[in-house]
C-alpha cells in the first residue's frame, strides 16, 4: 500500500512539475479540467446519484460551465469571493450532524467544490512570467500542511480535531502543518519574491489562510464519504483512492489563494 502510495505521488507531482513549466495556458488548463471531470464523475456517486444520465448530465455541465470561465476573465473575482464565502460557511456547518442532502444540492455543493479550484488555478499560471511558479507554491502549500500535520500528529497527537469526521487528524498536528505553512512562506516569500515588510507580511497571511482552509477542503470530503458510506472516493490512484481524495485539499485553497493574490496585486 505504502509502496504504490508514493509511487502514485512521484509520478502525479512529476508530471504536475513538468506540465506547469513546459505547457501553455490552455493545456495546463485541459488537463487540469481532466481531472476535474473525473472529480465530477466520483462526486456524483458520493450523492447517491444512481442515473448515469444524470451523473453524465453533471459532468457535462461542469464541462460546459469551465469553458465559459475560460472564456471569461471579467469573472473572476465574482467567482472567487463567491467560492470562499461557500467554504467559510463550510466551516461553520462542519460540526452539524451529517445527513445525506437531496441530490440537486448535493451536486450543486459539487460545482462549488471543483469549478472555483479549477479556475483560481488556470488563473494563477496564468498570472505573468512566474505563474507556473506560483501555482506550484500553492502546491507545495497544501503538501506542506498535509505532511506535516501527518506526521507531527503521528509523534505527538493527542487531542481529536475533528473525531466524527476524520478521527486520525489531531489539533497538534494541525498546528504543526500551519507552522509549517508559516515557515516556508516566510522562505518562499523571500527566496521567490525577494519580498520584505508588508509584502512579506501579506505573502504570508495568504498562504497560511490557504493551509487552513486545505484542512476544510480534507475534512467537507471526510464527511461526505462518511456520509456516503465509503472509505475513498474511487480508485484510479492506486494508493490514494480517487481524484477527489486528492483534489480535497487544493479545491479549498486555491480559490482564496487566488483571490488573496489578486488582492495583494492591485494593492502594489
Amino acid at each position: 500500500m505504502l509502496r504504490s502510495r508514493v509511487i502514485t505521488a512521484t509520478v502525479l507531482v512529476s508530471l504536475l512539475v513538468v506540465s506547469l513549466y513546459a505547457l501553455t495556458n490552455l493545456q495546463v488548463a485541459l488537463i487540469l479540467g481532466l481531472f476535474a471531470i473525473l472529480g465530477a464523475w466520483e462526486w456524483t456517486a458520493l450523492c447517491g446519484a444512481k442515473s448515469a444520465s444524470l451523473r453524465l448530465a453533471f459532468v457535462l455541465t461542469l464541462g460546459l460551465a469551465g469553458v465559459l470561465l475560460y472564456a471569461q476573465s471579467t469573472v473572476l473575482i465574482p467567482v472567487l469571493v463567491i467560492s470562499v464565502g461557500w467554504w467559510l460557511w463550510a466551516v461553520v456547518k462542519l460540526g452539524s450532524k451529517s445527513v445525506p442532502a437531496k441530490s440537486w444540492v448535493c451536486l450543486l455543493r459539487g460545482l462549488l467544490f471543483l469549478l472555483p479550484c479549477w479556475y483560481a488555478m488556470v488563473y494563477l499560471h496564468n498570472s505573468g512570467p512566474m505563474g507556473s511558479t506560483l501555482l506550484l507554491l500553492l502546491f507545495v502549500i497544501v503538501w506542506i500542511a498535509d505532511t506535516a500535520a501527518y506526521f507531527a500528529g503521528k509523534a505527538w497527537g493527542r487531542v481529536k480535531l475533528a473525531p466524527n469526521i476524520s478521527p486520525g487528524k489531531t489539533v497538534e498536528g494541525f498546528l504543526a502543518g500551519v507552522a509549517a505553512v508559516v515557515l516556508f512562506s516566510l522562505v518562499s516569500g523571500i527566496l521567490v519574491w525577494g519580498y520584505h515588510g508588508w509584502r512579506l507580511l501579506s505573502w504570508v497571511v495568504i498562504c497560511t489562510i490557504a493551509g487552513l482552509l486545505s484542512v476544510v477542503g480534507d475534512l467537507v470530503e471526510s464527511k461526505l464519504k462518511r456520509t456516503a458510506g465509503v472509505k475513498d472516493s474511487g480508485v484510479i490512484l492506486p494508493g490514494h483512492g480517487g481524484v477527489l481524495d486528492r483534489a480535497d485539499s487544493i479545491s479549498a485553497a486555491a480559490p482564496a489563494f487566488a483571490l488573496g493574490w489578486v488582492a495583494m496585486q492591485q494593492t502594489t
